[in-house]
Order: C-alpha cells, then sequence, then structure tokens
C-alpha cells in the first residue's frame, strides 16, 4: 500500500490480535518489552516484476502517435497496478514489535484507533525514526572466513582461491581464531543492514559451531554449513568421508532448528569433492528434506571445463549435482553465470535458485549473470555478496553492481555457447530491494519467517537515511517540500549508498545499531570501536 505519489494507497493497517494481547499484557509489567517505531516504511508483499511506472515508452519511438500513444498509456496503467499491488509504503507508519515479532504495521492514525494500541503507545511511547524503514537485507551467498582477505589482488577464481582463500581457511583449525572472526564477520554484516545470511564456513566444525554460537548470541537469523571438501584443495583442509559425515551430523543435532538457526549441507564446489562425497551428501539431503544446501555452480568458464574432465559420464555441470539428488527446492547454487537455457529451465523446474552475487562477477571477471534469462523461465533468484571474492558486505553495493551488470548486456555478454548480443537489462529499484528482502527470503524458502514486517514475521527492521551523505542529502532532497519520488529516492541509494546509510538496525526486534552507530552487546549505548573497526 503505496500513500505517496508512486502509487496509489490500497489498505491502512496489519495487525495480530493475539500477539498484541500478549504485548499489552507484557508492556502493563515491563514497558521496555516492546518496541514502537513511528516514520517511514516500505516493504513488499509480492513481487514487483521489474515495473517502473516512468517507463512505457512506445516500442518504435513515435510515440506522437494516438495508437503508439495508447499502448504507453495501457502499460504504465498496467505497471502501476503491478507495482501497488506488490509495495506496501507509509509516509507516516507505525510499527510494533514484542517477542522478536512483529505485532502491527501500518499508517499511524489508523492504528491508534485501535484501543489496545493507544494503550501501547501509552504505556510505550513510539520513537521517531529519520528515514525509511524497511526490513533487514538478507544475504544468500557468504564465505565469513574470506572476511580479512577481501579486496585481495587476483587474476581468477582458481588462481584466488589458492593464492587467498585456502591460506587464509587454515587459520580457522584454530577455535579462537574463528571465534574472533565469527564475532567480526556477523557485526560486520549487521552495520551494513543485512541481518539474516546463509554462511559458508570452512572444512572445519570449529568454524561452523563459531558462527553459530556467534549468530545465536546476536538472535540472529543464520543458515550456515561446514564445507565438504575431500581433494583438490591443501591437505589440511580436506576432510575424510566418515569423520567428515559424522561431524555434519553433529552439527545437525546441535545447531539445526535452535532459535533462529539451520544448518546447510555445503559441499564447496564440484571440483573439490569426491563422487563418493556428493552421493554422500545427497544420501544424508534425503534422509533430512528440511536441510538446505549450498555449493557453486558455474562461476568461472575454466571452472566449467574443469568440471567436465573430473566428471566426464556427466551431462554437464548442473547434472553432476543432479545425478546424487543435491538440486532441489531448497538448494542454493552461487552464481551461475555459464548455463544454457535448458539448465536454467532444469533449476527451476527443481525448485532450486540461483544466488547472483555482482560484486564478486566483476571483481574476479568471472562473468555477467543473465538474470533476464533466468527469470524468464521462472528461476529462483537472489542477490548475494559472496565477501572475498567481492569487494563489499554492503548489499546496497550488490544492487550497484547488479545494475551495471544489467547495463553490460546491452553490449556483448558471455555464455556457454560463446559470445551473444543481448539486450540491456537495468535492475529496477523496486525489483533491487524486493529481492534483498522478501525475494531473497523466497529464494531461500525462508517467506514465512523473513523479508517483510506483516504481523507475525520476525522483527527484523532497519532505517535507511536518504540524507545519510552531502551527495544523497542532495540528490533526495529527503524530507523537504522538494523531496524526489520515491523510485527516484530508491534508486540514489542503490548507486550512492553504503553502510553509512543504515542508520538503524534491529535484530527480532532488538536494537543493534542506532544513529548509525553500532551498540554494544551489554547495552544500547553507541559503541564507536566496532562499527569504526567494521568498515571494510
Amino acid at each position: 500500500m503505496m500513500t505517496d505519489q508512486d502509487t496509489s494507497h490500497t489498505a491502512a493497517c496489519h495487525l495480530d490480535e493475539q500477539r498484541l494481547t500478549a504485548a499489552l499484557r507484557a508492556a502493563a509489567k515491563d514497558a521496555s518489552c516492546v518496541s514502537l517505531l513511528r516514520g517511514a516504511l516500505l516493504h513488499f508483499v509480492a513481487d514487483p516484476a521489474d515495473a517502473m511506472l516512468s517507463e512505457a515508452v512506445s516500442s518504435d519511438g513515435n510515440d506522437k502517435q494516438d495508437s503508439n500513444q495508447g499502448n504507453s498509456n495501457s502499460r504504465a496503467s498496467d505497471m502501476a497496478a503491478t507495482l501497488a499491488r506488490a509495495v506496501e509504503h507509509y509516509t507516516d507508519a507505525l510499527l510494533v514489535m514484542h517477542a522478536g515479532h512483529v505485532v502491527a504495521v501500518g499508517d499511524h492514525r489508523s492504528l491508534v484507533r485501535h484501543e489496545a494500541v493507544g494503550e501501547l503507545m501509552r504505556l510505550s511511547p513510539p520513537r521517531n525514526v529519520e528515514g525509511l524503514m524497511m526490513p533487514g537485507f538478507i544475504d544468500t551467498h557468504v564465505h565469513f572466513p574470506q572476511l580479512d582477505i577481501i579486496a585481495s589482488y587476483g587474476h581468477c577464481l582458481i588462481d584466488w582461491l589458492n593464492t587467498y582463500t585456502f591460506p587464509a581457511e587454515q587459520r580457522f583449525a584454530d577455535p579462537a581464531h574463528a571465534a574472533e572472526v565469527a564475532d567480526a564477520f556477523l557485526d560486520a554484516l549487521l552495520c551494513h543492514g543485512s541481518t539474516s545470511a546463509q554462511v559458508f564456513a570452512t572444512s572445519h566444525a570449529t568454524s561452523a559451531d563459531a558462527l553459530f554460537r556467534a549468530a545465536r548470541a546476536r538472535d540472529m537469523r543464520v543458515h550456515a554449513g561446514r564445507v565438504m571438501m575431500d581433494r583438490n584443495a591443501p591437505p589440511a583442509l580436506l576432510d575424510s568421508g566418515v569423520t567428515a559425515l559424522k561431524d555434519d551430523e553433529r552439527l545437525i543435532a546441535d545447531w539445526h532448528g535452535r532459535d533462529r538457526l539451520g544448518y546447510v549441507l555445503t559441499p564447496r564446489f564440484a571440483p573439490t569433492s569426491t563422487p563418493e562425497q556428493l552421493k554422500a551428501a545427497g544420501q544424508l539431503l534425503k534422509s533430512q528434506p528440511d536441510l538446505h544446501l549450498q555449493t557453486h555452480l558455474a562461476e568461472n568458464l575454466d571452472e566449467v571445463k574443469w568440471v567436465a574432465e573430473l566428471f566426464p559420464d556427466a551431462r554437464d555441470y548442473l547434472a553432476v549435482y543432479e545425478d546424487v539428488g543435491l538440486s532441489h527446492e531448497r538448494t542454493t547454487f552461487a552464481h551461475g553465470i555459464h548455463l544454457d537455457d535448458g539448465m536454467r529451465q532444469r533449476i527451476a523446474d527443481q525448485g532450486a535458485s540461483i544466488a547472483f552475487c555482482p560484486t564478486s562477477n566483476l571483481f574476479l571477471g568471472s562473468g555477467l549473470f543473465d538474470r533476464a534469462s533466468a527469470r524468464a523461465v521462472g528461476m529462483n533468484i537472489s542477490i548475494a555478496t559472496d565477501v572475498g571474492g567481492g569487494s563489499s558486505l554492503c548489499q546496497l553495493e550488490s544492487l550497484k553492481a547488479a545494475y551495471q551488470i544489467g547495463q553490460l548486456h546491452g553490449a556483448v555478454a558471455h555464455d556457454v555457447a560463446g559470445l551473444e548480443s543481448r539486450a540491456n537489462q537495468p535492475l529496477t529499484p523496486w525489483q533491487g530491494f524486493y529481492q534483498l528482502t522478501l525475494g531473497n527470503a523466497r529464494a531461500m524458502r525462508l517467506q514465512d519467517k523473513v523479508g517483510n514486517l506483516r504481523p507475525g514475521m520476525e522483527a527484523d527492521v532497519i532505517v535507511l537515511d536518504p540524507a545519510a551523505t552531502p551527495l544523497l542529502a542532495r540528490r533526495t532532497r529527503w524530507g523537504q517540500s522538494s523531496q524526489v519520488s520515491l523510485q527516484e529516492v530508491l534508486f540514489a541509494l542503490m548507486m550512492l549508498g553504503d553502510d553509512r546509510v543504515i542508520r538503524e538496525v534491529h535484530v527480532a526486534g532488538q536494537c543493534r545499531k542506532l544513529h548509525g552507530l553500532m551498540l554494544s552487546a551489554s547495552s544500547e549505548t553507541p559503541s564507536r570501536e566496532p562499527a569504526a573497526a567494521l568498515m571494510p
């Protein structure tokens, strides 16, 4: 429901009566157990399907002709209707949170008419926020052990793995090192507005334990797994069949489904797993179908050739995973750049998803992800940082790079068949912010838990400041009578935003960043040290 010039207003508010009653009872005893925020709010309830109200240009450019003008108006009307169904925006919203979940959200004037909401506001007055409230971002593919090698020079993927990644990962055999990096990594995610993530650890079980402990201490939704890798890597990083599976089974028993945590089976990629290990992973996945699986697929052309050499009997790269049952609706394939339409269709049919990592793909020169072809076959797509192979943990940077990759498709793009001319496919701000929130949640099958701020959802909230820098303030004119349209504000955030834009972060209803500064774990007093240390 939009309330500004971009779309029409369709509903006033949403609330859960049962949760509201519980919040009111709790607040009567301790007002600090509920949190009420007031200000502008935006979230998505459906896929905006790349709608842009400013588009709708006639196909031959002669929009002065009556027929073309009619087509243009019809397109604009269709896109406006699509956007209105997908987006809820309130210029003056009230958000009520209790017990880690959203209780109510909607237009402030409408919600205060509800007697229980009014009483709750009396017990715990709402705090006005400066900026735009939005669901916390979700990062669907990120390697936490690579935090300390971000921005390391490398010629290409395999060279970069051997030079930087594998040496860095060997240090995670030390539990103290793993714990220190896990803390720094999760604080860095929060500083950049990502409140949920799907994460690669190393092949050491201690690295996964450290990450889960740190995530649980912050009450974050984190799905992660120990890397499975039994060949083509340094001996110190290789695992062995029976022992490795016992490690995974123990980690599943300890962490899967505990609080907001989930275990993800994590074969690194086909070249570093023997057929036997991949088969064992498939059997474990079949025995526990609620587990997620993450791996890499077709990131680099040399990698694709290598897989063909290692698995000569496989139909193609994707079939290496399919043949052992590793491609299903909770599978995330990172990258998926060098695929043909047949592979894309099979991924879509299986309900798996591709994690598009634009900063990484540009940084390592891996190729240009074809988002339009993926969407054409109905494939689930998410957007992720990748981290060490990328250049930032900031998902706003990911959107910027995704837009640039889409524009480059107007020149030349790579695919399995070679070089082929393509039309450009720019990422719209509506699609971009949908993707970082509800879209990424849907790709991970977590849309019933995170991704928007409807009642009952986990209360992960960020506040974006469209005036965080002098240039952004000048571009958006946020809060002024001459403020640009919401569409333009969002696009400016995509292009010009960084961690300074993330003014507030709330995880399960608890404030973790305020006024642009990270909060210490023991209080709600801003702590400058973590924020300063975590800027990449």
